[in-house]
Protein backbone atom coordinates (compact mmCIF):
# COMPACT_ATOMS: atom_id res chain seq x y z
CA UNK A 1 0.00 0.00 0.00
CA UNK A 2 1.29 3.37 -0.90
CA UNK A 3 1.20 6.12 1.72
CA UNK A 4 0.74 9.60 0.56
CA UNK A 5 2.60 12.56 2.03
CA UNK A 6 -0.32 13.61 4.29
CA UNK A 7 -0.54 10.15 5.86
CA UNK A 8 3.20 10.14 6.67
CA UNK A 9 3.05 13.58 8.28
CA UNK A 10 0.08 12.55 10.45
CA UNK A 11 1.87 9.40 11.57
CA UNK A 12 4.99 11.38 12.44
CA UNK A 13 3.04 13.92 14.50
CA UNK A 14 1.10 11.18 16.29
CA UNK A 15 4.36 9.50 17.33
CA UNK A 16 5.81 12.77 18.61
CA UNK A 17 2.72 13.43 20.70
CA UNK A 18 2.80 9.91 22.17
CA UNK A 19 6.46 10.18 23.01
CA UNK A 20 5.80 13.44 24.81
CA UNK A 21 3.63 11.55 27.27
CA UNK A 22 0.40 13.52 26.71
CA UNK A 23 -2.48 14.06 24.36
CA UNK A 24 -2.23 17.10 22.20
CA UNK A 25 -5.46 18.78 21.29
CA UNK A 26 -5.66 21.25 18.47
CA UNK A 27 -5.98 24.80 19.71
CA UNK A 28 -4.24 24.14 23.05
CA UNK A 29 -1.00 26.02 23.83
CA UNK A 30 2.27 24.25 23.29
CA UNK A 31 3.08 21.88 26.14
CA UNK A 32 -0.55 21.49 27.27
CA UNK A 33 -1.41 17.98 28.42
CA UNK A 34 2.25 17.13 29.16
CA UNK A 35 3.25 15.72 32.56
CA UNK A 36 4.41 18.42 34.99
CA UNK A 37 7.98 17.82 36.32
CA UNK A 38 8.70 19.69 39.58
CA UNK A 39 11.66 22.04 39.46
CA UNK A 40 14.23 21.13 42.14
CA UNK A 41 16.41 24.12 43.17
CA UNK A 42 20.17 23.56 42.93
CA UNK A 43 21.74 23.90 46.39
CA UNK A 44 25.46 24.76 46.26
CA UNK A 45 27.71 22.26 48.04
CA UNK A 46 29.56 23.93 50.93
CA UNK A 47 32.71 22.07 52.03
CA UNK A 48 32.64 21.00 55.67
CA UNK A 49 35.62 22.38 57.59
CA UNK A 50 36.46 20.24 60.63
CA UNK A 51 36.44 22.14 63.91
CA UNK A 52 39.80 21.80 65.66
CA UNK A 53 39.46 22.25 69.41
CA UNK A 54 41.76 24.85 70.96
CA UNK A 55 44.08 23.17 73.44
CA UNK A 56 45.77 25.36 76.00
CA UNK A 57 49.11 23.76 76.89
CA UNK A 58 49.89 24.53 80.50
CA UNK A 59 53.60 24.64 81.19
CA UNK A 60 54.12 23.55 84.76
CA UNK A 61 57.15 24.87 86.61
CA UNK A 62 59.20 21.88 87.81
CA UNK A 63 59.29 21.08 91.50
CA UNK A 64 61.96 22.96 93.43
CA UNK A 65 62.44 25.42 90.59
CA UNK A 66 61.34 29.03 90.27
CA UNK A 67 60.10 30.68 87.09
CA UNK A 68 62.12 33.78 86.31
CA UNK A 69 60.36 36.10 83.88
CA UNK A 70 62.51 37.62 81.16
CA UNK A 71 63.53 41.25 81.30
CA UNK A 72 65.86 44.01 80.22
CA UNK A 73 68.02 46.07 82.54
CA UNK A 74 71.05 48.34 82.46
CA UNK A 75 74.15 48.45 84.63
CA UNK A 76 76.94 50.99 84.88
CA UNK A 77 80.66 50.24 84.75
CA UNK A 78 80.57 49.36 88.47
CA UNK A 79 77.74 46.90 87.99
CA UNK A 80 75.07 49.08 89.59
CA UNK A 81 71.61 48.52 88.15
CA UNK A 82 69.88 51.54 86.63
CA UNK A 83 66.27 52.06 85.58
CA UNK A 84 67.26 54.14 82.53
CA UNK A 85 69.81 53.37 79.79
CA UNK A 86 71.73 56.61 80.26
CA UNK A 87 71.86 59.83 82.23
CA UNK A 88 72.75 63.33 81.09
CA UNK A 89 74.79 65.71 83.18
CA UNK A 90 75.22 69.41 82.41
CA UNK A 91 78.60 70.89 83.37
CA UNK A 92 79.39 74.48 84.39
CA UNK A 93 79.75 75.56 80.77
CA UNK A 94 76.36 74.16 79.82
CA UNK A 95 77.78 71.24 77.90
CA UNK A 96 75.93 67.98 78.22
CA UNK A 97 77.81 64.72 78.67
CA UNK A 98 76.09 61.37 78.51
CA UNK A 99 77.10 58.31 80.49
CA UNK A 100 76.09 55.09 78.79
CA UNK A 101 75.14 51.90 80.56
CA UNK A 102 75.43 48.31 79.41
CA UNK A 103 72.15 46.75 78.31
CA UNK A 104 71.45 43.21 79.41
CA UNK A 105 68.44 41.04 78.69
CA UNK A 106 67.16 37.59 79.53
CA UNK A 107 64.41 35.30 78.26
CA UNK A 108 62.13 33.47 80.68
CA UNK A 109 63.72 30.44 82.35
CA UNK A 110 63.48 28.21 85.40
CA UNK A 111 66.11 28.23 88.13
CA UNK A 112 66.75 25.90 91.04
CA UNK A 113 65.35 27.29 94.28
CA UNK A 114 68.42 26.02 96.09
CA UNK A 115 71.96 24.99 95.24
CA UNK A 116 72.37 21.35 94.20
CA UNK A 117 72.91 19.33 97.35
CA UNK A 118 75.40 16.62 98.13
CA UNK A 119 72.55 14.12 98.31
CA UNK A 120 71.26 15.07 94.85
CA UNK A 121 74.75 14.94 93.40
CA UNK A 122 75.38 11.39 94.61
CA UNK A 123 71.99 10.08 93.51
CA UNK A 124 72.43 11.26 89.91
CA UNK A 125 76.13 10.39 89.81
CA UNK A 126 75.46 6.79 90.86
CA UNK A 127 72.70 6.48 88.26
CA UNK A 128 74.97 7.92 85.58
CA UNK A 129 77.74 5.38 86.15
CA UNK A 130 75.65 2.71 84.48
CA UNK A 131 74.96 4.98 81.50
CA UNK A 132 78.57 5.73 80.62
CA UNK A 133 78.94 9.00 82.53
CA UNK A 134 82.30 9.98 83.98
CA UNK A 135 82.08 12.53 86.78
CA UNK A 136 84.31 13.51 89.65
CA UNK A 137 83.38 12.32 93.10
CA UNK A 138 82.92 15.77 94.62
CA UNK A 139 82.43 16.40 98.32
CA UNK A 140 79.83 17.59 100.81
CA UNK A 141 79.24 18.05 104.53
CA UNK A 142 75.87 16.29 104.49
CA UNK A 143 72.83 15.38 102.40
CA UNK A 144 71.37 18.92 102.52
CA UNK A 145 74.67 20.77 102.13
CA UNK A 146 75.85 22.08 98.75
CA UNK A 147 77.74 19.68 96.50
CA UNK A 148 81.25 21.12 96.22
CA UNK A 149 84.65 20.10 94.89
CA UNK A 150 83.07 19.59 91.45
CA UNK A 151 84.68 20.81 88.22
CA UNK A 152 82.78 22.69 85.53
CA UNK A 153 83.13 19.69 83.20
CA UNK A 154 81.75 17.27 85.79
CA UNK A 155 78.84 19.61 86.46
CA UNK A 156 77.66 19.87 82.85
CA UNK A 157 77.87 16.08 82.49
CA UNK A 158 75.87 15.74 85.72
CA UNK A 159 73.21 18.05 84.22
CA UNK A 160 72.97 15.73 81.21
CA UNK A 161 72.70 12.68 83.45
CA UNK A 162 69.91 14.26 85.50
CA UNK A 163 68.10 15.13 82.27
CA UNK A 164 68.31 11.56 80.97
CA UNK A 165 67.29 10.16 84.34
CA UNK A 166 64.10 12.24 84.26
CA UNK A 167 63.30 11.60 80.60
CA UNK A 168 64.32 15.06 79.35
CA UNK A 169 66.49 15.94 76.36
CA UNK A 170 70.11 16.54 77.45
CA UNK A 171 71.42 20.01 76.63
CA UNK A 172 75.16 19.43 76.17
CA UNK A 173 76.49 17.60 73.12
CA UNK A 174 79.89 16.99 71.53
CA UNK A 175 79.83 16.43 67.77
CA UNK A 176 76.12 15.72 68.03
CA UNK A 177 76.46 13.04 70.75
CA UNK A 178 75.40 13.43 74.38
CA UNK A 179 78.36 14.65 76.43
CA UNK A 180 79.11 11.89 78.96
CA UNK A 181 82.88 11.57 79.33
CA UNK A 182 86.21 13.36 79.03
CA UNK A 183 87.24 17.00 79.27
CA UNK A 184 85.65 18.49 76.16
CA UNK A 185 83.98 21.76 75.26
CA UNK A 186 80.32 20.94 74.64
CA UNK A 187 77.81 22.71 72.46
CA UNK A 188 74.16 23.42 73.29
CA UNK A 189 71.52 21.26 71.63
CA UNK A 190 68.86 23.51 70.12
CA UNK A 191 65.40 23.03 71.63
CA UNK A 192 66.63 20.75 74.45
CA UNK A 193 64.50 20.94 77.60
CA UNK A 194 66.95 19.37 80.02
CA UNK A 195 68.96 20.75 82.92
CA UNK A 196 71.87 23.10 82.38
CA UNK A 197 74.01 25.71 84.09
CA UNK A 198 72.70 29.27 84.04
CA UNK A 199 74.32 31.79 81.75
CA UNK A 200 75.98 34.63 83.61
CA UNK A 201 73.20 36.99 82.52
CA UNK A 202 70.52 34.60 83.79
CA UNK A 203 72.33 34.15 87.09
CA UNK A 204 72.65 37.90 87.64
CA UNK A 205 69.05 38.64 86.61
CA UNK A 206 67.78 36.06 89.12
CA UNK A 207 70.16 37.31 91.82
CA UNK A 208 68.85 40.85 91.35
CA UNK A 209 65.31 39.56 91.87
CA UNK A 210 64.25 39.80 88.24
CA UNK A 211 61.22 42.01 87.67
CA UNK A 212 60.55 41.97 91.42
CA UNK A 213 64.02 43.26 92.29
CA UNK A 214 64.41 46.22 94.63
CA UNK A 215 67.92 47.17 93.57
CA UNK A 216 69.66 45.56 96.55
CA UNK A 217 73.43 45.18 96.81
CA UNK A 218 73.07 41.49 97.67
CA UNK A 219 70.51 39.00 96.48
CA UNK A 220 67.39 40.05 98.38
CA UNK A 221 68.81 42.55 100.83
CA UNK A 222 71.32 45.33 101.46
CA UNK A 223 72.33 43.43 104.61
CA UNK A 224 74.29 40.34 103.57
CA UNK A 225 73.84 38.78 107.01
CA UNK A 226 70.12 38.38 106.28
CA UNK A 227 70.47 36.45 103.05
CA UNK A 228 73.90 34.83 102.84
CA UNK A 229 76.80 33.14 104.60
CA UNK A 230 80.21 34.84 104.26
CA UNK A 231 83.35 35.26 106.31
CA UNK A 232 81.60 37.67 108.68
CA UNK A 233 78.90 35.25 109.90
CA UNK A 234 79.64 31.73 108.67
CA UNK A 235 81.97 30.75 111.54
CA UNK A 236 84.36 29.70 108.76
CA UNK A 237 82.22 26.78 107.63
CA UNK A 238 79.68 25.86 104.99
CA UNK A 239 75.99 25.75 105.85
CA UNK A 240 73.02 23.68 104.66
CA UNK A 241 71.13 25.11 101.71
CA UNK A 242 68.21 27.46 102.28
CA UNK A 243 68.90 28.45 105.88
CA UNK A 244 69.00 32.17 105.18
CA UNK A 245 66.20 34.34 103.79
CA UNK A 246 65.29 33.95 100.11
CA UNK A 247 65.43 36.83 97.63
CA UNK A 248 62.45 38.52 95.94
CA UNK A 249 61.90 35.50 93.68
CA UNK A 250 62.06 32.92 96.46
CA UNK A 251 65.58 31.73 95.54
CA UNK A 252 68.10 30.99 98.29
CA UNK A 253 71.84 31.52 98.67
CA UNK A 254 72.58 33.45 95.48
CA UNK A 255 74.78 35.61 97.70
CA UNK A 256 77.19 33.62 99.83
CA UNK A 257 77.50 30.04 101.11
CA UNK A 258 79.27 28.69 97.98
CA UNK A 259 80.37 30.18 94.68
CA UNK A 260 78.35 28.93 91.72
CA UNK A 261 79.48 27.87 88.26
CA UNK A 262 77.95 29.62 85.24
CA UNK A 263 78.15 28.32 81.69
CA UNK A 264 80.05 31.30 80.26
CA UNK A 265 83.68 31.20 79.24
CA UNK A 266 85.87 33.86 80.87
CA UNK A 267 89.20 33.40 79.13
CA UNK A 268 91.21 30.36 78.03
CA UNK A 269 89.80 27.46 80.10
CA UNK A 270 88.41 29.66 82.88
CA UNK A 271 84.67 29.72 83.47
CA UNK A 272 82.60 32.37 85.22
CA UNK A 273 81.71 31.89 88.89
CA UNK A 274 79.35 34.14 90.85
CA UNK A 275 77.96 34.77 94.33
CA UNK A 276 80.86 34.49 96.76
CA UNK A 277 81.29 31.81 99.41
CA UNK A 278 81.28 31.10 103.12
CA UNK A 279 84.95 32.12 103.41
CA UNK A 280 84.76 35.19 101.13
CA UNK A 281 84.59 38.89 101.94
CA UNK A 282 81.20 40.57 101.60
CA UNK A 283 82.20 42.40 98.41
CA UNK A 284 82.32 39.09 96.49
CA UNK A 285 78.69 38.35 97.38
CA UNK A 286 77.38 41.49 95.66
CA UNK A 287 75.04 40.74 92.75
CA UNK A 288 77.39 42.72 90.48
CA UNK A 289 80.60 40.93 91.51
CA UNK A 290 82.24 38.67 88.91
CA UNK A 291 84.99 36.08 89.16
CA UNK A 292 86.32 33.02 87.35
CA UNK A 293 88.10 29.72 87.89
CA UNK A 294 89.66 27.04 85.74
CA UNK A 295 86.94 24.68 84.56
CA UNK A 296 88.97 21.64 85.60
CA UNK A 297 89.17 22.75 89.23
CA UNK A 298 86.98 21.90 92.17
CA UNK A 299 87.01 23.67 95.56
CA UNK A 300 85.29 23.26 98.90
CA UNK A 301 83.57 26.63 98.47
CA UNK A 302 82.45 26.16 94.85
CA UNK A 303 79.19 24.49 93.84
CA UNK A 304 76.36 25.12 91.39
CA UNK A 305 72.62 25.27 90.78
CA UNK A 306 70.64 24.20 87.73
CA UNK A 307 68.37 26.00 85.30
CA UNK A 308 66.10 24.94 82.47
CA UNK A 309 64.74 26.77 79.47
CA UNK A 310 61.02 27.45 79.98
CA UNK A 311 59.76 25.04 77.31
CA UNK A 312 57.62 21.87 77.65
Amino acid sequence: MRLNLVTLRLAFLTGMIMLSGGCFKPGEPEGAGMAKVPVVPVVPVVPVVPVVPVVNIEIVVPTEMVEVAGGIWWVDFQGNQMKVPSIKIEDKEGKISEYQYVKRSSEKFWMGRREVTWGEWNEVREWGKGKGYEMGKGQGEGEMYPATGVSWYSVVKWCNAKSEKEGLTPVYVVEGAIYREGVKTPELKAGANGYRLPTEVEWEWAARGGEKGRGCDYSGSNDLGEVGWYEGNSLRKMHAVGEQRANELGIYDLSGNVWEWCFDLWVSTDRVIRGGGWNSAACYARVSSRNADDGTNGHDDLGFRVTRSAIP
